[in-house]
């Protein structure tokens, strides 16, 4: 079930909903896309495909300022926006008769960083909690793009230009101002991840030049809830080919299964 809510200021979000059969187990996952992504994403998609086959129900949704369905251009996504926007889809479904506390969250890249903060915000109210790549802090994604691609992060502080472009529709593209990298020094997820209460699941690729192992085993070992970090090999942020998905998928399964 596919329908637009709309946020304080009037403006629009996709959300779509999945496995009501299931509302009278109490499981719930809100789950969040990346930057320039949106709610059919693979990523998401194969993530979506884990919880319904443990009996949650799922709730993904295009965030603003993406390339899905909801309101808003591309030149303002930030971890800020992403954020509210998964604020306003969790207020808005407190009144729905499938809403649970507490419950999931997963999210993939800045969707990461979003449920990776609401979880050190609210963590009573979360139970589960995956990161796919996550966001985990500005100052850990600028020495990402400094050791692994500092021309390209050059030239992005330079023009004021990051190209991004719709991976299933190479017609739709935009630009994303530096300022999301400013917005992006405000968080620090690793130096308050003791915070979090929920198990937790991180997922990054070998290959990924964005959200790094490195960055990934700085936030796990500062988590003090039960965890688990899976590095799947030949993998980049991505996770494009079907062998990275199969991992993502099973891992996500696997892991809500020992958690029964």
């Amino acid at each position: 079930m596919s329908f637009f809510i709309k946020n304080a200021e009037g403006e629009r979000l996709a959300v779509l909903i999945e496995g009501l059969e299931s509302k009278g187990n109490r499981r719930l996952v809100f789950i969040e896309h990346g930057l320039s992504s949106f709610k059919e994403y693979h990523v998401i998609r194969r993530t979506a495909e884990a919880f319904l086959n443990n009996g949650y129900v799922v709730v993904s949704f295009d965030t603003r300022f993406s390339f899905g369905e909801s309101d808003g251009d591309i030149k303002f996504a930030n971890q800020t926006n992403s954020l509210a926007d998964l604020q306003t889809v969790i207020d808005w479904a407190k009144a729905q008769d499938f809403y649970a506390e507490p419950f999931a969250l997963c999210g993939h890249s800045l969707g990461g960083g979003s449920v990776l903060k609401y979880a050190e915000d609210y963590p009573e109210k979360v139970s589960r909690l995956v990161g796919l790549g996550a966001m985990v802090g500005g100052k850990y994604y600028l020495r990402s793009y400094m050791l692994h691609n500092q021309e390209f992060f050059e030239k992005w502080r330079e023009t004021n230009e990051r190209f991004c472009r719709k991976s299933s529709d190479k017609s739709i593209y935009g630009y994303v101002p530096f300022d999301f990298v400013l917005d992006l020094q405000n968080y620090d997820m690793v130096f308050n991840a003791g915070r979090i209460k929920a198990p937790t699941l991180l997922i990054a690729g070998e290959n990924d030049l964005s959200s790094t192992v490195y960055n990934n085993e700085r936030l796990f070992e500062k988590i003090e809830a039960p965890k688990e970090l899976i590095i799947v090999e030949n993998c980049p942020h991505t996770f494009d080919s079907e062998a990275n998905q199969k991992d993502l998928y099973n891992a996500i399964d696997n892991w809500l299964k020992k958690l029964e």
